[in-house]
């Protein structure tokens, strides 16, 4: 009995092929930059988040910033426009400080000056925001204001 007219192909080193040479050969899976992300086990214990420090220096603005509207008017309240002033003063230098950082991974020139005056300019307006915030909170929280009456 012949194989010639069967679908499946014969295999015995005699045999003529109609195949091309590189239809012999399977595909080669293609290796990916990242590697994968690991499977997560029912009942595995989850990793903790990264904790950073300056998270909480934000977190503590923010404490800082919701004590200043809510606390009445003393001398305490008063006291906390310094440290809002002095954590956005390091809040706006944290940020330009993180642009020239990530202006090295830039290699066009206009690019990168472009992040870096753009990191200076946007770290110079969360100072003053901080510094008119701090400036708002030292006037309005005065124990003793002086009237015009």
């Amino acid at each position: 009995m012949d194989n010639e007219n069967s679908p499946q192909p014969n295999n015995t080193p005699n045999a003529v092929s109609n195949n091309t040479p590189g239809q012999d050969i399977p595909p080669v899976p293609t290796i990916s930059a990242q590697p994968p992300a690991p499977v997560r086990q029912p009942g595995a214990a989850q990793t903790a988040p990264v904790k950073k420090p300056h998270n909480y220096a934000f977190l503590g603005l923010g404490v800082l910033i919701l004590l200043a509207i809510f606390l009445p008017n003393s001398s305490a309240a008063q006291a906390l426009a310094y440290p809002i002033i002095i954590l956005g003063a390091i809040a706006g230098i944290k940020f330009f400080i993180d642009s020239i950082r990530s202006s090295r991974r830039v290699n066009n020139v206009l690019a990168k000056s472009f992040v870096v005056f753009g990191g200076l300019g946007v770290g110079v307006v969360i100072f003053i925001v901080c510094l008119i915030a701090g400036a708002i909170v030292g006037f309005a929280k005065d124990p003793h204001p002086q009237s015009t009456g």
